[in-house]
């Protein structure tokens, strides 16, 4: 069994939002990245291959940025409307990617689909929690 820390941060937000349970959500950048944050707070073995900057007073993880702009290159994830805070994911190419590619390398790490769709789950209500939090709120984590 492979390290999970060994792994590629796209290959985990991938596999993570290709079991979203919402197609959309609206999340700014400081907000996704907390969410990020306290996921990791919660289920640090699914989002070892993440690494955030201690000493920021906002949660910042070049690691998700890398591998959020990497999933809206690919067009698996787009950002929508002027403020670009509406994400729309591409949950069907995805999934189709996830079943392909990413599913037997993380079972491999030691990361089984159960416990991304877990994680997939509690993100998703860490960002709608989220959703009308002052960026002062956010950075008293």
């Amino acid at each position: 069994m492979a390290d999970p820390g060994s792994m590629i941060p796209e290959d985990v937000v991938a596999a993570i939002l290709a079991h979203f349970p919402e197609e959309e959500f609206v999340a700014d950048t400081t907000r996704l990245q907390e969410a990020f944050r306290r996921l990791k707070g919660s289920r640090p073995s699914l989002l070892a291959a993440l690494s955030f900057d201690g000493a920021a007073i906002l949660a910042k993880s070049e690691d998700l940025t890398g591998a959020l702009d990497s999933l809206g290159k690919a067009r698996y994830l787009r950002r929508e409307n002027p403020d670009l805070c509406k994400y729309r994911v591409a949950r069907s190419k995805l999934r189709e990617y996830y079943r392909s590619f990413l599913k037997d390398l993380l079972d491999d790490a030691g990361l089984t689909e159960r416990e991304i769709k877990e994680g997939a789950s509690e993100l998703s209500e860490i960002v709608r929690g989220l959703a009308n939090s002052s960026v002062e709120e956010l950075a008293q984590r």
